[in-house]
C-alpha cells in the first residue's frame, strides 16, 4: 500500500527503518520499521506498525541502499512523504454465521472501521460495518470483514445506539477496544462456495513491472468462482508463500469480482499498477473438488489466463 505523511518539521514523520536481523546490506532484503514515535504523523496515519516492510520512500527503493541512507532519508524528507508499504494480514478461520469476541489495539486513536446504518441512523438499528480501511489494525487482525455488524464496544450494547454514537464510542475507547460482532450473511457480499470453514486473507504484492506467476481459471460461466489454479515456479506469487493453488479471489485492488468471468478478473489484474491487492478465500479441512475441467483448456480465454 501508499501511505502519504505531512510533517510541519522537516523529517519529523517520527519513524525509524532498520534491515531485518540475519541478513546483510548486501542480500538487499526488505527494511522494515523498527521504531514508531508517538503522536507523529506516521502513528496518526492510522496504518503503520513496527515491522511493516517498507519498499519505497517517494522515489527511492529502499533495496538499493543501506538502512542507515534510508533513515538520512527520512530525517531531510518534506512533505508530504509517500511511503509504499508491505505488511501480513492475520490468516483466521472463519465462521460463516454467528458472534465473537475480538481485541484491538488502537493506533494513532483509529481502528480502520466505517460502519453505516440500514436505515437513516435511527437509534437501535443494526450498526454495520461498511469498509476496513487497508494497513488498519482491524484489516490486519483478518477477523473483520465489511457486512458484519457490529454488537458491542467495551460491553457497551449498542442496540439503542445511532451509527454516530457507536463511533463516538469507538473513538473515546481505551488503547484496547473489546468489540462485539456478528458475521454477515455473505462475506461483505462475496460469494464463496460453502465449506466448513473458510479462511479469508488479503495479500499486497509489488510486482515492479514483473508478471506476478499466476494462472486463473473457472468453468467459464458468469458469476463462476475464479481460482488459482497454477502458481510459477520461482514467481513473484509463490514466493510470498501466501497464495495457494485452489484459492478463491473475491477482489482485485478493492473491486469484487463477483459476477465476473475469469477473462474480466485476468484484465483487471494485468492493468492494475505495481500494487496488487488480492482479497482471496481458502477452504481448509474439507477436501477440495476443484471447480474447472482438468486439464484445462489452454485454448480458451474464458476459462483460464495468466498474469
Amino acid at each position: 500500500m501508499e501511505v502519504v505523511l505531512n510533517s510541519y518539521a522537516k523529517g519529523g514523520f517520527g519513524l525509524i527503518l532498520h534491515r531485518q536481523h540475519g541478513f546483510t546490506e548486501a542480500s538487499r532484503s526488505p527494511l522494515f520499521i523498527s521504531y514508531i514515535e508517538r503522536g507523529s504523523p506516521s502513528e496518526k496515519s492510522g496504518v503503520l506498525q513496527v515491522g511493516d516492510r517498507v519498499l519505497a520512500i517517494n522515489d527511492y527503493c529502499t533495496a538499493n541502499g543501506t538502512a542507515e541512507e534510508a533513515n538520512y532519508i527520512l530525517r531531510k524528507a518534506t512533505s508530504p512523504l509517500t511511503l509504499t508499504v508491505e505488511f501480513d494480514v492475520i490468516e483466521t478461520v472463519l465462521p460463516t454465521s454467528g458472534v465473537f469476541t475480538v481485541k484491538l489495539a488502537k493506533r494513532g486513536n483509529n481502528l480502520g472501521i466505517v460502519a453505516r446504518s440500514e436505515t437513516d441512523g435511527q437509534k437501535g438499528e443494526p450498526v454495520i460495518i461498511s469498509d476496513i480501511r487497508t494497513g488498519s489494525v482491524a484489516h490486519r487482525c483478518g477477523s473483520i470483514q465489511p457486512g458484519d455488524r457490529l454488537i458491542a464496544i467495551d460491553n457497551i450494547p449498542l442496540d439503542s445506539c445511532t451509527v454516530e454514537e457507536a463511533m463516538r464510542l469507538l473513538q473515546r475507547s481505551a488503547d484496547i477496544v473489546k468489540l462485539r460482532v456478528k458475521k454477515g450473511a455473505a462475506f461483505g457480499g462475496d460469494e464463496v462456495d460453502s465449506a466448513p470453514q473458510t479462511v479469508i486473507y488479503s495479500v499486497e504484492l509489488n510486482r515492479r513491472r514483473q508478471p506476478l506467476g499466476i494462472t486463473i481459471a473457472s468453468t467459464g460461466e458468469r458469476g463462476d468462482p475464479v481460482y488459482i489454479s497454477q502458481l510459477a515456479p520461482g514467481g513473484l506469487a509463490e514466493r510470498t508463500g501466501a497464495l495457494h493453488v485452489n484459492d478463491q479471489i473475491l477482489a482485485i485492488n478493492g473491486e469484487s469480482i463477483a459476477g465476473k468471468k475469469v477473462a474480466e478478473a485476468m484484465q483487471l489484474l494485468q492493468n492494475a499498477s505495481d500494487i496488487v491487492s488480492l482479497k482471496m478465500a481458502r477452504t481448509i479441512d474439507a477436501p477440495f473438488t476443484s471447480p474447472y475441467p482438468a486439464p484445462p483448456n489452454h485454448n480458451n480465454p474464458s476459462l483460464r489466463g495468466s498474469s
